[in-house]
């Protein structure tokens, strides 16, 4: 919490992958359910019609804090897969985008996300 609250207040760059990114949306007051349908698992997401890595969480962001964006919701279940903070550059990402083979789209719409306004 103490090195999240220290990069939130330097306005440094943050890109929380999986547990980072639960661990970001719980300290800012979202709500995590438990889920079985994500474990293992390439999920597809509607905002960018492209998988954004594997899933290895049974956890769901369920609704973020008041500071947060919503970037990408899973194709099937809806879920809060992708997201960033209204005014750091903080970026959250469900999955492991560093899991899936070829995944240089992946990792050039997070840099996107992360790195311009």
């Amino acid at each position: 919490k103490e090195i999240y609250a220290d990069a939130k207040k330097n306005n440094k760059y943050v890109l929380g992958i999986c547990r980072g990114a639960q661990l970001m949306a719980k300290i800012s007051g979202s709500e995590l359910v438990k889920i079985s349908e994500h474990l293992n698992q390439e999920r597809k997401l509607f905002e960018i019609d492209h998988s954004m890595g594997i899933c290895f969480h049974n956890w769901s962001i369920r609704d973020l804090g008041p500071e947060w964006e919503i970037i990408a919701r899973d194709s099937l279940d809806n879920s809060i897969e992708i997201f960033r903070h209204k005014n750091v550059k903080h970026v959250g990402v469900m999955s492991h985008p560093e899991r899936k083979k070829d995944n240089q789209l992946g990792f050039e719409k997070l840099m996107e996300l992360l790195i311009n306004d």
